[in-house]
């Protein structure tokens, strides 16, 4: 009887912990007051609208329903002329074991119903699994794992449509805005919010992931240009870099990490039903703009036996009384044409754009370099300049770098110009196989004088360089080799990747 008893306790005592935890699961307690609009686009998820309602026709009486379609792809025949392939050939196949005999006009009926309800699978799928506006799914094409993201509408937290993401999956999923980051205040506090339910998760057996990790929101910060992020006084990353601000308790500056993140005790009920995860988030001193990340982590066999998480309604507002430094000055010039890119043999670490601008109040450019791979955003990285071309060094092999510049005067910018992208090449792509080789240096042996020390399939960007010219050791300033005259001169380079990687190049140059 007293053990009985002390049980009792010890489980009223775990279910009054575990109530209270998921009562805190959201800080501070008092939802803050908002003001402004929601800077997350198409937060309800809902855009582009299905065209119309998909409604599934109607199957004949006569039809043989294991026969119904389920592929957006599925055909009646493959050979109209044969009649051979596809759902008819199936359809035919069957009949002849069961000894059923169809007519010409039955056939016809079939043909039509299966185009019918084709088309009506087309239309739920391009909802489903369409592109939603604003936002990018990862991974939309992997090949370790398909895409696990669906979209919804009967049942959404509020309007038209809703995100579920369910099953197995072996890599972390993200929804993230898409194509262009998105401006924000300087200091400010912003309330980021969704709204999400989902079944309580449990393993294979049964046994209660009440801790299990679910879904962290990341958010990017990227600085004005030659600004550095910082955060009470602490500096977050060099000048001109973003930083990636993480919603978990990793990060130093989210004390309230653990409540942030989307965790199994949050899903706690006997029934789904929607509630809401809200954070303070607030925005770096020199944050002029971001990109916004709601990741979910894998769900690998053996993990969460019934996972299913939906999610709507994301939002990102302003916090009243928290607004942060005002909007920039209206702008009061014109933007500068698309950028090209400046023609050259290889590209791989290093390329050039150039673009026109002809308005003569602009003082300066900021270039914006996003850095991408497949559907993964890498980095963004901002210059500045105030010539009309602009010469990247240092640059990851293939990659794909979307770039777009916009017009300076003061603390006014311009809009941005419409992008240019370009792709590096990878590493073992070019001629050489994975020696370092120095293109500056023409085929015929000719250089210039102040010769570019700019190399292809060079594994370490920062490997030692030591330079001999006609057997004197002759230092770069930077990246550019001086040779002491004009005309003919051995030029020998030692590149030095690692300890145990070291190249001896050797070249009979032409100056010229």
């Amino acid at each position: 009887m007293i053990k009985t008893r002390f049980l009792s306790c010890l489980l009223l005592i775990s279910s009054l912990s575990v109530g209270s935890l998921q009562a805190q699961r959201n800080k501070p307690a008092t939802r803050p007051a908002t003001t402004g609009a929601n800077i997350l686009p198409n937060g309800s998820l809902e855009l582009p609208l299905p065209s119309g309602t998909a409604t599934a026709p109607a199957v004949p009486s006569d039809y043989p329903r294991q026969f119904i379609p389920t592929s957006p792809d599925d055909v009646f025949f493959e050979d109209e002329e044969e009649q051979e392939g596809g759902i008819g050939e199936n359809i035919l196949n069957d009949a002849e074991e069961k000894g059923i005999e169809y007519t010409p006009e039955q056939l016809a009926r079939f043909k039509t119903f299966v185009n019918d309800y084709v088309a009506y699978l087309k239309q739920q799928n391009s909802f489903i699994k369409g592109r939603i506006q604003g936002w990018w799914m990862y991974p939309a094409q992997s090949t370790v794992s398909s895409n696990s993201f669906t979209r919804f509408s009967e049942g959404a937290q509020n309007g038209q449509a809703a995100l579920r993401l369910s099953g197995v999956f072996s890599v972390d999923h993200q929804l993230y805005t898409y194509p262009d980051p998105l401006p924000v205040r300087s200091k400010a506090k912003y309330l980021v919010s969704y709204h999400y339910r989902g079944n309580f998760p449990k393993s294979a057996d049964g046994y209660a992931r009440s801790a299990q990790k679910l879904a962290v929101v990341r958010i990017t910060w990227i600085p004005k240009a030659g600004k550095a992020l910082a955060l009470k006084g602490v500096e977050l990353a060099p000048a001109g870099k973003s930083w990636i601000d993480s919603r978990d308790n990793t990060n130093f500056h989210a004390p309230e990490g653990f409540f942030n993140m989307l965790i199994g005790m949050d899903l706690k009920g006997n029934e789904p039903q929607w509630r809401e995860k809200y954070m303070v988030v607030e925005a770096p001193e020199n944050a002029e703009k971001m990109t916004f990340e709601l990741a979910f982590f894998k769900n690998e066999d053996g993990g969460i036996a019934n996972y299913d998480l939906q999610v709507d309604t994301l939002s990102m507002k302003l916090i009243q009384g928290e607004e942060g430094e005002p909007d920039v000055p209206p702008v009061t010039f014109t933007t500068p044409q698309a950028p090209k890119k400046v023609r050259q043999r290889y590209t791989q670490r290093e390329f050039a754009i150039e673009w026109t601008d002809e308005d003569p109040a602009v003082e300066g450019f900021e270039i914006e370099a996003i850095a991408k791979q497949g559907g993964t955003t890498l980095s963004t990285q901002t210059y500045t300049t105030k010539e009309k071309r602009y010469f990247f060094e240092g640059m990851t092999p293939g990659v794909t770098y979307r770039i777009r510049l916009r017009s300076k005067k003061g603390t006014a910018f311009s809009d941005y110009s419409a992008p240019l992208e370009v792709e590096t090449g990878q590493l073992g792509d070019f001629p050489g196989g994975t020696i370092p080789f120095l293109y500056t240096i023409e085929e015929d042996g000719s250089c210039p004088q102040k010769l570019p020390l700019y190399f292809l399939e060079l594994t370490n960007p920062n490997a030692l360089i030591t330079c001999y010219i006609d057997g004197q050791e002759v230092k770069p300033e930077g990246r550019i080799l001086t040779f002491p005259s004009l005309g003919t001169h051995a030029l020998s380079i030692t590149v030095q990747e690692s300890e145990d990687k070291i190249w001896d190049l050797e070249y009979q140059v032409t100056v010229k």
